[in-house]
């Protein structure tokens, strides 16, 4: 007998045990993968889902595009520092590529007013 979210379960088995049947593990992650992408989780929503594509993806043919999008979701994530003190991120954003020209720039203003500060450069007009 197969459960919908809105049936009874059956009572315990003998000994107090409770006996979940696959299918129901399967629409459980499911839909904690339905709820983990909505929440903006990739890495909870492709853990959840990937179980239901490779087991009942006849059963839910829309998961393989939910996974997918996760995936592609994750994919584009740039991980928040873990040190709240370090600029860079984990992972360059996209179009960032000129990044380090900001450090260099900020390196050459330093050595410049060192420089100027030691009496080695002539002051700026």
């Amino acid at each position: 007998m197969q459960h919908t979210a809105l049936s009874a379960p059956e009572p315990p088995a003998a000994g107090g045990r409770v006996a979940v049947t696959r299918p129901a593990v399967v629409a459980a992650l499911y839909h904690q993968g339905l709820h983990a992408l909505r929440r903006h989780d990739y890495r909870g929503a492709t853990a959840a889902l990937e179980p239901v594509v490779h087991e009942a993806s006849d059963r839910y043919p829309d998961a393989a595009a939910h996974l997918a999008a996760a995936r592609r979701a994750l994919a584009n994530l740039v991980e928040p520092p873990t040190d709240p003190l370090r600029e860079a991120p984990a992972r360059p954003r996209p179009g960032a590529r000129w990044h380090w020209l900001r450090w260099v720039l900020a390196v050459l203003a330093l050595a410049a007013a060192l420089l100027a500060v030691a009496g080695l450069l002539p002051p700026a007009t």
